[in-house]
């Protein structure tokens, strides 16, 4: 386990463990960074969970030994325990049972879990299959609650993805030009799936984790490389890049990458302020794992565009607060990363075709009308003249700032950098003369100061003159 400073790319310290490392997160505990690692040992089928501060990979505590090889590991973000979301780790044993970290919550979470009706959603691809469980609080063994078998219907899982940084209780707004608001539809219990069918055809599906239900399946058709599958998910959006092949009017085929770009929202449209905040006060719904049944099918829309590069790998840019507008990073396949403006890969592009029907309501003016092509320009790459070698995965993680993302991507060569697709408008530039502001405060203080002596001063005068007024 390496920890790199991603500014100058120094190895901070790094630490070697004996047995398979299966899997680490990040916590904070007192304010304090730590990475858990979880290794295990095949041979006395034990697992142990090591806990390290990530400034200097000293031990937060001593190891914790577990008599069983934990066969899978679940992320949550939990609000079960107290008002301020926590995450949690529920780890699954080969005996079927669970686990929770931290652990001091793991009663508390468990006893909670029949009201809340957590369902965890395992992915897995040696079987082709998705299979959603949940946990007994009593016995804390868990149980099958749904699956769907992709290998029965001759599918193969290429790739998955799902929002995982999702912190939002309820949908979003967003608002049109004409005036009227949209809902995002925003559920952090969708994950995007994309399954190889039969020859060059693979199709997409965005499932509901709790319950297993579908509810939304795309087909793509005529496809060059099962491999270049690759999808990237946001809140309500939903990018999927692949290669396709089309047929040359004189014979012969041409492969260019296409990006399919999915956007979800709430069937209805407000257009009166004060309706929609009387109805959001009364009725508004919730995004929980225990509403996700009780929400309507979201709208779907749709739009498919052509890049003229090849590319590898897709991400969304993540800030803190989600406040920033998002933008999508793309890893061509000469290893360099460039940048697209959410605006332009979207599919509220307004398209004036009048037979789009009832999506034509979420078109958004605003933004450029719908083209196809994506030009692509040297000013939108962030590796600049770097010659990185076989980069492989492609992620972006929320900075300190709301204005910044970071960008991380590996493979035989490591690279990060810091993008402000917004610019850095909650940061002072690094040209900012900062003595202007010393000579400012220092003149608002000389000013109040002199302005305080002349009212002290006018205000004696005029209690002399009082005075003198009432002697006379």
């Amino acid at each position: 386990v390496y920890a790199i400073n991603s500014v100058d790319g120094d190895i901070m310290w790094q630490k070697a463990f004996r047995f398979t490392a299966i899997d680490f997160h990040y916590f904070k505990d007192n304010n304090e960074d730590v990475l858990v690692v979880l290794t295990v040992n095949d041979t006395e089928k034990t697992t142990t969970l090591t806990e390290l501060y990530a400034k200097n990979g000293g031990l937060a505590t001593p190891p914790v030994k577990m008599n069983t090889i934990i066969k899978k590991c679940f992320s949550i973000t939990s609000k079960y325990v107290s008002s301020k979301k926590a995450k949690l780790l529920i780890l699954i044993g080969d005996d079927n049972k669970s686990y929770v970290y931290p652990s001091n919550v793991g009663n508390k979470l468990l006893s909670s879990l029949v009201y809340k009706k957590l369902t965890l959603c395992d992915v897995d691809r040696s079987s082709n299959s998705m299979t959603g469980f949940r946990v007994n609080p009593i016995s804390q063994q868990t149980f099958e609650s749904w699956k769907i078998d992709f290998k029965a219907l001759g599918e193969t899982i290429l790739a998955t993805a799902s929002d995982d940084n999702l912190n939002q209780d309820e949908f979003q707004v967003t608002e049109e030009s004409n005036g009227n608001i949209i809902y995002k539809y925003v559920n952090p219990n969708l994950i995007a799936v994309a399954t190889y069918a039969v020859p060059n055809h693979f199709n997409i599906y965005i499932i509901n984790r709790v319950n297993g239900a579908i509810i939304y399946t795309g087909h793509i058709y005529n496809v060059h490389n099962k491999e270049s599958v690759k999808i990237a998910f946001s809140e309500n959006s939903i990018m999927v890049s692949y290669m396709k092949k089309y047929s040359e009017r004189h014979g012969g085929t041409t492969v260019l990458n296409e990006i399919l770009a999915i956007e979800m929202y709430f069937p209805q449209i407000e257009n009166d302020f004060q309706e929609m905040i009387m109805k959001h006060w009364n009725q508004g719904i919730v995004i929980g794992d225990e509403n996700s049944n009780k929400l309507p099918n979201p709208i779907i829309l749709t739009q498919t565009y052509v890049l003229p590069i090849p590319i590898k790998d897709i991400a969304f840019t993540i800030t803190k607060q989600g406040i920033t507008n998002k933008h999508i990073l793309v890893m061509t396949t000469n290893n360099h990363i460039l940048t697209i403006p959410g605006t332009i890969l979207n599919a509220r592009r307004p398209t004036g075709n009048p037979n789009r029907g009832a999506e034509s309501a979420y078109e958004n003016s605003e933004f450029p009308p719908y083209d196809a092509i994506i030009p692509i320009a040297h000013t939108q790459g962030i590796t600049y003249d770097l010659q990185l070698n076989s980069l492989t995965s492609l992620i972006a993680l929320p900075h300190e700032f709301e204005s910044t993302t970071l960008v991380l991507a590996t493979g035989v060569d490591v690279f990060a950098n810091v993008l402000a697709p917004e610019k850095r408008y909650d940061r002072l530039s690094t040209e900012f003369k900062h003595w202007y502001i010393f000579i400012a405060v220092v003149g608002i203080i000389i000013v109040v100061y002199v302005m305080s002596v002349f009212a002290r001063k006018k205000e004696a005068k005029e209690l002399y003159l009082a005075q003198q007024q009432s002697l006379n």
